[in-house]
């Protein structure tokens, strides 16, 4: 179960998407680690929530990108 930090980051982000902020892609795990001042772990679980609730798809060494929603 994620922590209340990673559940908030990861809210906040689903905001941002819905609002459309982004284009296709989320910005990189540095800039969203300076973003939000947390740890690169934290940002880890919070792309891993964000997956789970079937926002994003994350490509290895390529980036995390929105999963186009119906």
């Amino acid at each position: 179960m994620a922590s209340p930090r990673v559940r908030s980051i990861a809210d906040d982000i689903v905001k941002r998407i819905e609002s459309n902020e982004f284009d296709f892609r989320l910005p990189t795990v540095s800039d969203t680690v300076t973003h939000y001042r947390a740890s690169r772990r934290t940002i880890a679980e919070v792309w891993d929530v964000l997956r789970a609730r079937g926002y994003t798809t994350t490509r290895r060494g390529v980036g995390t990108y929105i999963k186009k929603r119906s």
